[in-house]
């Protein structure tokens, strides 16, 4: 992230300067986290690793900070594609296991709140370090499991 900021803030740029998007970037930013809320609420993986990329890019804060928005975009996007799955099935679309659907809310809402406490207690750089060092095993084992296997 501080990297990412050093490389888009304008040559001469002060710090204050530095805490808004730049000017005529903004839609550019958020057509990006659109597009990674649509991807998220159809298929879900990585999605925290995509919006915490494209919110750096919009500097709304230290890591920190971009975590709890990107927790309250993620509720939004998750909780819109639970609406439909649950109409869709209502509907008789398809066959739901209820029991499995509320085990996994609960362990979701129970590990987000976890490591939400967790990663508020670290120090912003370790948990830049800790994204990326999850986010880089999960795909190499997904790419080792899909071409090893």
């Amino acid at each position: 992230q501080p990297q990412l900021g050093r490389l888009a803030r304008p040559r001469g740029a002060d710090v204050q300067a530095a805490s808004a998007p730049p000017a005529g970037l903004s839609p550019t930013l958020f057509g990006l986290q659109l597009l990674v809320g649509i991807y998220g609420g159809y298929f879900g993986a990585g999605i925290g690793i995509l919006m915490l990329a494209t919110l750096a890019l919009l500097r709304l804060g230290d890591v920190h900070a971009l975590n709890a928005v990107k927790n309250l975009l993620a509720a939004t996007v998750n909780g819109v594609a639970t609406l439909v799955l649950v109409v869709a099935a209502l509907a008789g679309g398809f066959d739901v296991s209820w029991l499995f659907v509320a085990v996994l809310a609960a362990g979701s809402v129970a590990g987000g709140i976890a490591v939400a406490a967790l990663a508020r207690r670290l120090p912003a750089r370790a948990v830049r370090w800790l994204v990326a060092i999850i986010a880089f095993a999960l795909a190499g084992y997904h790419f080792w499991s899909e071409w090893a296997g």
